[in-house]
């Protein structure tokens, strides 16, 4: 994160998928963790807390994107409909 949004809003579109904080702990914690360096050597309940407190600390660098989606509850129509809106005016 840090400078990493700055580059990727220069480069192009950014977009924020802000998944509940809930649905994004369980599908972790159903993924290979093997995968996952951060998360691997985690119980369940300190992945809650990790990712807790990791969504906590990065938010004000996801919120800079350009565009934030909902997937629980926004339309893709919608989201469609931002992305023409950006690449025309940009």
């Amino acid at each position: 994160y840090f400078d990493n949004m700055i580059w990727m809003k220069q480069a192009g579109l950014v977009i924020y998928l802000k998944l509940d904080e809930g649905i994004l702990i369980s599908r972790l914690k159903q993924s290979d963790l093997s995968k996952r360096p951060l998360l691997k050597d985690k119980s369940p309940d300190e992945i809650t807390d990790y990712v807790h407190v990791l969504l906590k600390e990065r938010a004000p660098f996801f919120e800079d994107a350009h565009i934030t989606f909902y997937p629980q509850t926004d339309d893709l129509d919608a989201l469609v409909k931002q992305i023409k809106v950006y690449l025309k005016n940009n």
